[in-house]
């Protein structure tokens, strides 16, 4: 469970990767979790810049964000997986945990959260 390097390094990857960054992670160490190359961040870093997410990732990490607030991981657990920064995971569980609520409340063995 963890976002693919398919697509071009994005804003929210880049931002966890500042954030990573700050938190004393090698650029080596980075590079073997994100699955991207060390030069690909070392550029990033640089020039500070990156592209939007297209939907389609954007859509991926929400998935893997639903994914893991049933399986009750951290905002800083779920950073990781999806390659985005804590204050966004954070964001994207809550909502999840919303929509989690709202389709099992019919449901007689409702999700307890």
């Amino acid at each position: 469970m963890k976002l693919s390097a398919a697509h071009p390094l994005d804003v929210l990857e880049l931002a966890w990767g500042l954030e990573i960054r700050n938190s004393f992670w090698t650029t080596r160490r980075l590079a073997a979790w994100s699955g991207r190359p060390e030069d690909e961040w070392r550029t990033a870093f640089e020039t500070r810049s990156a592209h939007f997410p297209p939907t389609e990732v954007i859509d991926e990490r929400l998935v893997l964000v639903r994914r893991g607030v049933a399986r009750e991981m951290t905002a800083a657990d779920l950073s990781k997986q999806v390659r985005a920064p804590r204050a966004w995971c954070a964001e994207a569980a809550s909502r999840a945990v919303g929509t989690l609520l709202e389709e099992t409340a019919h449901e007689p063995h409702a999700l307890r959260l």
